[in-house]
């Protein structure tokens, strides 16, 4: 028997991105599955420059980075790229991977003409309730005036119109095959098993060891910080309006992109108690080290890319006391540091200034995500397990 071939194709997979979800999934998993499963022949394709430290991190002698000058499937909607439907025949692909998020189309171009084995998406991107959806979308558009960006309208209309659309999709497109799907939540499992695809949920598993018991200190001037990009949807803007009605309490944005001009301008001139750190994480453990620094971990996400808070549960590696929204079952994530707030209570500054002053700490000794569990599934998904 011939060993398969596998080709994952994955967008965006870049020396910037790598660290982040949903990118850090293949990056984490993709040599475990390579190294247990030697006989398998898996590729990577990306659209994307830039790529030389991912290259140095995934390649095996079973396991290749392959790059496109183009993008791997044609928006809006139109299916595949000539270069995969190329590569599909060419490497004579047994399984083909696909990042996706809601393009119900592309999906279904790409079941239809590819003639492969097992068509397989990854859909790690969340499903919203409809009134939960337009509650934030409001709130995400009246923050969008005093501190967004085009960009960040783009990406409101986008997702409303991507979540509203896919349900009625899903009812009236009738697909010539019909694939495999691989979600991060039980939400995207249910809705896509009640269409009937098949479907398979990933478990992320935190392993942790605790050496004491909790700490608690009353601390009169506590400092916040904040980790991610300055999106809207992020919930940075947040951030910054607590630290108005809070002047005693340090607030540090850690950020990798730099502040729309409207921002810097607001922040000069209103907040001595606010700034901003520009800087790339390049290891989970250096990001721990400078979250340590801090009292609280405040993360008040509105919408996310992915249903795995991967930036979630590193904080929370810290010990730190983390606060984040209720999203994609985050509070099931078990660890006693971490405090679900909604939309709502996060934007209260009483609220967080008792959380803050509360001065929560856990001593870790160790603690990390399981990722050769998550590739154990992974494979197992993929049909290549022994």
């Amino acid at each position: 028997m011939r060993a398969k071939n596998v080709l994952f194709a994955i967008f965006d997979l870049n020396d910037t991105n790598y660290m982040k979800m949903p990118w850090a999934l293949f990056v984490r998993t993709l040599p475990i599955i390579a190294e247990k499963i030697p006989n398998a022949k898996i590729y990577v394709l990306t659209d994307t420059k830039n790529c030389s430290t991912v290259r140095r991190l995934i390649e095996k002698d079973n396991l290749k980075l392959i790059l496109s000058s183009r993008p791997i499937l044609r928006y809006p909607y139109k299916g595949l790229s000539a270069t995969l439907e190329v590569l599909c025949k060419r490497l004579d692909i047994d399984t083909l991977v696909v990042l996706s998020g809601w393009s119900i189309h592309v999906w279904n171009r790409i079941a239809g003409k590819l003639k492969i084995n097992n068509l397989i998406l990854i859909v790690l991107t969340p499903v919203y309730k409809t009134n939960d959806l337009l509650t934030m979308s409001l709130d995400y558009f009246t923050s969008s005036l005093n501190y967004g960006r085009p960009e960040d309208l783009i990406y409101l209309t986008k997702l409303i119109f991507e979540n509203l659309i896919v349900r009625l999709l899903l009812k009236i497109v009738k697909f010539s095959n019909k694939p495999t799907i691989i979600v991060a939540s039980e939400d995207n499992k249910e809705l896509f098993q009640n269409r009937g695809f098949v479907t398979y949920k990933i478990n992320f598993k935190l392993k942790y060891n605790i050496t004491g018991d909790r700490i608690f200190q009353s601390k009169s001037n506590p400092s916040i910080a904040y980790f991610g990009v300055p999106l809207i949807a992020r919930g940075y803007d947040i951030v910054i309006e607590l630290a108005k009605p809070t002047p005693d309490i340090d607030f540090v944005l850690y950020l990798r992109k730099r502040l729309p001009a409207i921002t810097r301008k607001k922040m000069h001139k209103d907040l001595r108690n606010l700034r901003t750190v520009f800087k790339f994480f390049h290891s989970m453990e250096d990001l721990i080290a400078e979250a340590r620094r801090h009292n609280l971990l405040l993360l008040p996400f509105r919408f996310v890319i992915s249903d795995f808070p991967l930036v979630v549960v590193e904080v929370l590696c810290s010990g730190r006391l983390v606060v984040t929204t209720k999203y994609s079952h985050v509070d099931l994530i078990k660890m006693p540091n971490l405090v679900t707030l909604d939309l709502v209570q996060v934007k209260n500054p009483s609220i967080i200034r008792r959380l803050a002053e509360r001065e929560f700490w856990i001593p870790i000794s160790s603690c990390y995500i399981d990722w050769e569990f998550v590739a154990d599934e992974l494979s197992r998904f993929l049909g290549l397990h022994k």
